[in-house]
């Protein structure tokens, strides 16, 4: 009996590999933007819990001290009348355990204290081999620097007996003024010029208009756009809360 022939197994057509490239390219669009939102949400959730940990921290030294470190001078233990703006940190680092708390994983311009390699003078080894030579597990609260390691600005006028008014936040705003301190008043009214920079760290629009994150006194986290953090201002000097409303944004050693 003669055998029947064995049909020839064949593979894809170019047209049916187009179409599984296709495909797989739409789905790939559909993933991503939600993979991407994912990862922003896990930063956000991330920053939320620094600027939590910052307020306990100086709600703790405040409820022993009486006021926050910036109110307090130098010789007794605070920031007042330091040349180290870090210092307002600084002098809390008991309560705030860590200077890592002081970064947001979106500040593409900042970096975490803790990825410096440190050495046992505090100063910042050049090669992993330095910091081994020179030592290792040293508190990096000598090595940060408001310029490079930290991610929020100081209310200067906060209270903590005054619990609504502004402590910490996104150090990505600015105002008409510029420079590192944002001062305003009663006198100011309703011309609060400040703004979350867009583009910049929460933000995602660009433009003047951005939202970001405030602790409050009480240790509260507030997410806020630009006109939320306005009303916050408005809202301690017109309440009683506060006759100014002072933001320092962090810098280095001046």
């Amino acid at each position: 009996m003669k055998a029947k022939a064995t049909p020839h197994a064949q593979g894809f057509t170019l047209i049916e590999l187009l179409v599984v490239i296709a495909i797989i390219a739409i789905l790939a669009a559909l993933l991503l933007p939600a993979l991407g939102g994912a990862k922003k949400k896990a930063r956000d959730t991330e920053c939320i819990n620094h600027l939590r940990q910052v307020g306990v921290g100086l709600r703790l030294w405040a409820n022993d001290q009486g006021q926050f470190p910036w109110s307090i001078p130098v010789v007794d233990g605070g920031s007042l009348g330091s040349f180290d703006w870090t210092d307002h940190f600084r002098a809390a680092s008991n309560e705030l355990i860590t200077p890592k708390v002081l970064y947001c994983p979106t500040d593409k311009d900042r970096s975490s204290v803790a990825s410096l390699n440190t050495g046992m003078n505090g100063m910042a080894a050049i090669t992993p081999i330095m910091a081994a030579a020179t030592g290792s597990g040293v508190n990096p609260w000598a090595a940060l620097d408001g310029d490079r390691h930290i991610s929020y600005f100081v209310g200067l006028s906060a209270d903590e007996s005054k619990p609504q008014t502004i402590l910490a936040g996104d150090r990505a705003i600015g105002s008409g003024a510029g420079g590192n301190v944002l001062s305003y008043t009663p006198a100011n009214g309703s011309s609060i010029d400040v703004y979350f920079e867009g583009g910049q760290m929460h933000s995602s629009n660009g433009g003047d208009f951005g939202k970001g994150f405030l602790v409050l006194s009480d240790a509260s986290v507030h997410a806020a756009t630009t006109y939320q953090f306005r009303e916050y201002i408005t809202t301690a000097l017109t309440s009683g809360g506060s006759t100014n409303v002072v933001l320092s944004l962090p810098h280095g050693v001046e």
